[in-house]
């Protein structure tokens, strides 16, 4: 019995041995997890600190980029202020320029109806006077600014009625008469301000020739006009004429063609007028004048050294 009690006791004090050995070994594993634990947190914490510096780094990087966004913006809303400010500037400028334009054309027209304020009067008074026609010529084709005298001319002429000019008389007996071209002084009628005139007044500005010339192709030209091959018939009141040739020119200035009924009849005609040009070609004088003045260049010479040589004989 002592020997089992001995025994018992050496068991219970070994299991509390053991249990108090079990003791420091859970304390320490806690521990362990507490130190785990602090060092996990830590490292987080540090890990959190260089995320937040990171954005702190960022943020501070897109403020810069945004106050120089801003401050290019102010920069180019500058330049867009001088901009406009210039535009303006161009614009009050470029508004005194038409307005000193407009003045300048108003002084024009003022001065051309003070310089031709007679003439369009006298027009006017001989329109009123001279009766109405009821078909007059024009020409439905343009003449080059400038030809050559000799040079072939195309034009296309038209016979319409006095107040419709958009209208061609057709089956009239005067849309096949005969018609004939002439040049006349660019002055006549010059503004197209003249609406009727007479017949004598036209002939009287037509430029005629000097004396009989062979260009004029031997045709009986009633006005003795310097435009050969210048007569045609009308068909239906049209026609698109060509190699007629102006074959004398005795000055610089402009002229016009112009277009006139020939033909016999009692209904008057208006003439036409084309757009003024010019003639380039001047008439040459003949031989016979050059040869005449060469004599009288020649004899006066020879009298001029005579003399010269009676004198050194005296001295």
């Amino acid at each position: 019995m002592t020997k089992k009690k001995k025994r018992t006791g050496d068991e219970s004090s070994s299991g509390s041995s053991s249990s108090t050995d079990d003791l420091p070994t859970e304390e320490t594993r806690c521990r362990r997890n507490r130190s785990q634990a602090q060092r996990d947190a830590r490292k987080k914490k540090s890990e959190v600190i260089s995320i937040l510096t990171e954005l702190k780094e960022e943020m501070r990087k897109q403020s810069k980029k945004l106050t120089k966004s801003k401050d290019d913006t102010s920069e180019i809303r500058k330049q867009l202020e001088k901009l406009t400010e210039n535009y303006n500037d161009q614009s009050k400028k470029l508004e005194k320029l038409a307005e000193s334009h407009n003045d300048l054309c108003k002084q024009l027209e003022l001065h051309t109806k003070g310089t031709s304020g007679d003439d369009s009067a006298a027009s006017r008074s001989q329109s009123n006077q001279v009766q109405q026609p009821r078909y007059k010529l024009k020409f439905t084709s343009e003449v080059t600014e400038k030809i050559e005298k000799g040079q072939s001319i195309d034009i296309s002429v038209a016979l319409v009625e006095y107040n419709n000019e958009g209208r061609t008389v057709e089956d009239e007996p005067l849309a096949s008469a005969t018609v004939e071209l002439v040049v006349v002084n660019a002055e006549f009628n010059q503004h197209d301000n003249q609406y009727n005139w007479s017949r004598e007044d036209f002939e009287s500005n037509i430029k005629k020739a000097r004396q009989p010339n062979s260009a004029a192709g031997g045709v009986d030209q009633s006005v003795k006009s310097i435009v050969s091959n210048g007569r045609f018939n009308l068909v239906h009141g049209v026609k698109c004429h060509s190699g007629s040739k102006i074959f004398s020119n005795s000055s610089n200035k402009k002229v016009r063609l112009g277009v006139m009924v020939v033909s016999p009849t009692e209904e008057r005609v208006l003439e036409g007028l084309s757009n003024p040009f010019f003639v380039r070609g001047h008439d040459r004088p003949s031989r016979r004048d050059s040869r005449s003045n060469g004599q009288g260049k020649y004899s006066f010479l020879r009298f001029y050294k005579y003399i010269l040589g009676c004198s050194s004989v005296f001295i």
